[in-house]
């Protein structure tokens, strides 16, 4: 477990410590308290446990900061014994469980490669890196132990080191060693490169480009090299390579030209499983499609069966319908709104939003009127966030703790507003929630409600239970209703 957690922590280049800490933090100043049905002092209780996890907290970075400190003094034959230890055998120097050796070895920045460089170029080391080190719910390569230490800006040097890999017969090790490859951004990378997009297993390509993502973000990225690579991104487009980031890569390597590539016929088409990524760049880039070739894509669309991406594409054309004004778009989207596929009939709701004006309404929605710098909503957008802050309190916690919260005073409003979007599942279920308190239904303040629910119902609120199954089964849209509720009201969300 502990390997685990260096894992975690260093492929994304964050520090556990400072993570769990802003974590412990952001709890601390957004959690709004056990109810007052659980006393004062399990408020107390709970302060002094957030209070001891900082505490903790603060004295393993301190001992962490200690350890770089000495580390920073080792000689290099005691840094390459450390780095051979971790990189081949996953253990530490320190017994210490809270002092993290990725941690501190990554903080000696580029000093740390020459060991670890020392250990990929030994051939007689290959088959000790490759092979798998199985735990009880994960596993690891010391290779990918030996490319973590390697950061993100791995050297130039590693280049030659990192060819075997490429060609190891496990995915996974390719995997890694082409997004390491990637990082270095020279030019000595390109034919390995080419390699690694072309790979029988489509993971391979999609590290190499998350690897140039990377290299590209940290200015890595040589501009000859940019230029070297853009051809062979498109070709991955054009072969319908479902990556999940080569359209936006070629947009920032590419700003001139990918826009005419993009609506190219080779890589426009339905037939096409990178089609979804393409249409997300154009909507993002709010690139305008000719009226027949969109037409003839969604066509070409509906005819495939809706599983994902297929139907994620199909909604993002619609949402082109909208934002383009395309003729007669109002009824061409309204006949889709209600289709069974969530994906579709979202995009044809934003589709319709779209053509109103109102794409990016909901930016001015989500401001509260506490906020004396911003304009007070009028009825109809309060309406609007009540439902959904309304959702959200009851999908995070169930309809118990809806009522344990302050978003429980508002019952009667949120269920005035199920009423007037007609959603009447919802609707439905909230009220059968409200008659469980009797016939003086909960109380409109926080305080006199929990000390009502402590006297009436289990500390777990196991009586909501059936209808919390029945709220989060529900196939009732909010997105649908809202989005009606909107257009119905379009002056108003202007």
């Amino acid at each position: 477990m502990r390997v685990l957690l260096l894992l975690v922590v260093t492929f994304f280049g964050v520090s556990i410590v400072s993570a769990f800490a802003g974590l412990c933090i952001f709890i601390a100043l957004n959690k709004e308290g056990p109810p007052p049905a659980r006393e004062q002092a399990s408020t107390q209780s709970t302060n002094l446990e957030i209070a001891e996890w900082q505490r903790e907290m603060r004295r393993t970075q301190q001992k962490n900061n200690a350890a770089i400190r000495a580390a920073r003094r080792w000689s290099d034959s005691k840094l390459a014994r450390h780095v051979r230890d971790y990189v081949l055998a996953g253990t530490s120097w320190d017994d210490d469980e809270e002092i993290y050796p990725v941690q501190v070895l990554l903080a000696l920045g580029p000093r740390v490669h020459e060991p670890v460089l020392a250990l990929v170029n030994d051939r007689s080391l290959y088959p000790q890196l490759v092979r798998e080190r199985r735990y009880e719910s994960w596993s690891d390569f010391p290779f990918e132990r030996a490319c973590q230490l390697l950061g993100e800006t791995p050297p130039p040097s590693a280049v030659e080191g990192l060819i075997p890999f490429q060609n190891d017969p496990e995915p996974k090790i390719r995997n890694i060693a082409a997004n390491t490859m990637a990082k270095i951004g020279t030019g000595s990378i390109v034919p390995y490169l080419r390699i690694a997009l072309v790979d029988s297993d489509e993971q391979v390509a999609r590290s190499a480009v998350n690897g140039l993502r990377v290299a590209l973000e940290r200015k890595n990225l040589a501009p000859h090299v940019q230029k070297m690579i853009v051809p062979d991104l498109k070709q991955l487009l054009r072969q319908g390579k479902w990556l999940g980031n080569v359209a936006s890569l070629l947009t920032l390597l590419d700003p001139a030209d990918s826009p005419q590539f993009f609506l190219s016929s080779e890589v426009l088409r339905a037939d096409s499983p990178a089609i979804g990524e393409v249409l997300i760049e154009i909507l993002g880039q709010k690139i305008t499609v000719p009226p027949d070739q969109l037409q003839a894509l969604i066509a070409g669309l509906e005819t495939k069966t809706m599983e994902y991406p297929t139907d994620y594409a199909l909604g993002n054309a619609l949402r082109l319908v909208g934002r383009q004004q395309l003729p007669e778009a109002e009824s061409f989207l309204r006949q889709r709104i209600s289709h069974e596929n969530v994906g579709v009939a979202y995009g044809a709701a934003d589709g319709l939003l779209n053509l109103a004006g109102l794409e990016d309404f909901e930016s001015k929605i989500w401001v509260y009127e506490d906020d004396a710098s911003e304009p007070v909503l009028n009825q109809q957008q309060k309406l609007y966030q009540l439902v959904w802050d309304t959702d959200s309190a009851i999908s995070d916690s169930g309809i118990f703790w809806y009522f344990q919260s302050s978003s429980g005073d508002r019952w009667r409003e949120a269920l005035a507003s199920f009423e007037t979007l007609g959603l009447k599942e919802h609707h439905a279920i909230l009220s059968e929630a409200v008659a469980l308190f009797g016939s003086d239904g909960p109380a409109a303040d926080l305080e006199t409600r929990t000390r009502q629910m402590k006297a009436r119902f289990s500390e777990e609120g196991t009586e909501f239970e059936a209808l919390d199954a029945r709220y989060f089964e529900t196939e009732e849209s909010l997105k649908i209703h809202t989005t009606n509720y909107v257009l119905e009201n379009v002056d108003a969300f202007r």
